[in-house]
């Protein structure tokens, strides 16, 4: 019976600190509490994607960071092991659809000037930025760039 008990009390003290270790990892940066009106009030960090091709390549250290402008213009900046790019390896062009929560967007790689696509995306915007692209359905989480994250820090977005 004293057995039995030991048991019960070594899974119990299994399942609180098992769960206390994974469901306490803090944000890396605080949920913005304002609601964004426009696309151009932020830069935007990826901070996550089911297209394969990106989600592979995103961590707390490696990202992209997308600028819209009111001009309708903008950047996609790199981040790599931390270190952020100064220039942009794209630039894009973009057209609104606000009534239909539709973005058009044209990447362009800024080295050779070589086209690489124009996809369409239903949005939403709020604290973050969501971008659903039509065609193959693939989600892209934005949120907005604060900086890069300290290399000893323990987060999740």
């Amino acid at each position: 019976m004293a057995i039995a008990i030991h048991r019960l009390v070594f899974a119990a003290v299994l399942f609180v600190t098992a769960t206390s270790t994974t469901g306490c990892l803090q944000k890396c940066q605080q949920p913005e509490l304002q609601s964004f009106r426009s696309v151009v009030d932020a830069q935007w960090r990826l901070v996550e994607s089911t297209d394969p091709a990106v989600a592979g390549e995103l961590d707390r250290f490696n990202f992209l960071i997308v600028t819209f402008g009111r001009n309708n213009s903008g950047t996609v900046h790199k981040v790599v092991d931390n270190d952020q790019y100064n220039d942009p390896v794209m630039t894009l062009q973009w057209v609104p659809e606000p009534s239909s929560k539709l973005l058009r967007i044209k990447y362009t790689l800024t080295e050779d000037g070589s086209d690489q696509g124009t996809f369409d995306y239903k949005y939403t915007l709020n604290g973050e930025l969501n971008l659903r692209e039509v065609g193959t359905g693939y989600l892209f989480r934005y949120i907005p760039f604060k900086g890069v994250v300290d290399p000893d820090s323990n987060c999740t977005f």
